[in-house]
């Protein structure tokens, strides 16, 4: 589940307003239809081309009344530097030559194809962005989970009162921000970290014999960003069965918001498991 109030910020759904490729064009809508992250993402462009760097506001400077001829103390408040890899998601589509050309429509067959590549991608992009772990897969993006797994963080609510056992589930609170929350960094001169690569006809080998196909290529080069910890609020422990004992509590939704810096602005996203939505809108219908 996933509800945004709006946004007046960059997101892949207003891809067709930057980028002039059609074909790029059609894919961001696919991959913003079929996924409420990339829907709702800030994409903002990285400072380099392999990797991201940002600073994390860890304290604000302070501040003091002063009398006339003294002074107040100098402050800078403290930050943090951050280094994101960009990391690139990628997938190949190839098709007969012969399906392509004896098409009625060529270039809407070569669209309609590419589509169960890009519902692969996003899934393990929005799973990546959750659950990646990179100290165990390198390749892959450092998701929230792996970043705020501790209930003693300011930003992680623990719903089951100290259970953590199986079967357990989370709803996050995105604030969508370069400055307060989070966001996407992709590389310079890519539209959006997405590409898409058209290889025209290849000669391949399936099964030890040639073939010849339309070849694509996708990719998306992508670092995941947190500019302020308060802007990805976690409620831990839901139990994903409802009546069990570790319902979610509705109030810890109202706590989350309250924590982050802004928590009345538009750029937020609510995201939850089905298992979750189901509890929320029954607590919803219990209280009308």
């Amino acid at each position: 589940m996933a509800s945004l109030s709006g946004s007046t910020r960059p997101t892949l759904g207003d891809a067709s307003n930057i980028i002039l490729n059609q074909r790029i064009v059609a894919y961001a809508d696919v991959l913003s239809e079929m996924n409420p992250i990339a829907r709702h993402a800030l994409f903002w462009p990285a400072t380099g081309s392999f990797s991201h760097q940002h600073v994390q506001l860890l304290s604000e400077p302070t501040v003091g009344w002063r009398k006339l001829n003294a002074g107040v103390a100098t402050s800078q408040g403290t930050t943090k530097p951050i280094n994101e890899p960009i990391l690139i998601l990628e997938s190949w589509s190839d098709i007969d030559e012969r399906i392509v050309e004896h098409s009625p429509q060529p270039e809407a067959l070569r669209l309609s194809f590419p589509r169960r590549h890009l519902s692969a991608m996003m899934k393990e992009f929005e799973n990546a962005f959750f659950y990646g772990d990179n100290s165990i897969n390198p390749e892959q993006p450092n998701g929230l989970k792996s970043r705020y797994n501790t209930h003693g963080l300011d930003n992680v609510i623990n719903n089951g009162n100290g259970d953590t056992t199986t079967g357990n589930g989370s709803l996050w609170i995105i604030e969508w921000d370069n400055e307060e929350g989070v966001y996407l960094a992709y590389a310079d001169g890519t539209p959006l970290g997405l590409e898409r690569v058209d290889h025209g006809k290849q000669r391949i080998t399936e099964s030890s014999n040639p073939l010849v196909v339309y070849s694509e290529q996708f990719k998306m080069a992508i670092a995941l960003a947190v500019a302020d910890d308060r802007g990805a609020q976690r409620i831990a422990n839901i139990d994903t069965t409802y009546g069990e004992g570790n319902d979610l509590n509705p109030n810890n939704i109202i706590i989350a918001i309250s924590k982050m810096k802004n928590p009345e602005s538009t750029n937020k996203a609510m995201y939850a498991t089905r298992a979750t939505w189901v509890q929320i809108t029954l607590e919803a219908n219990a209280r009308e």
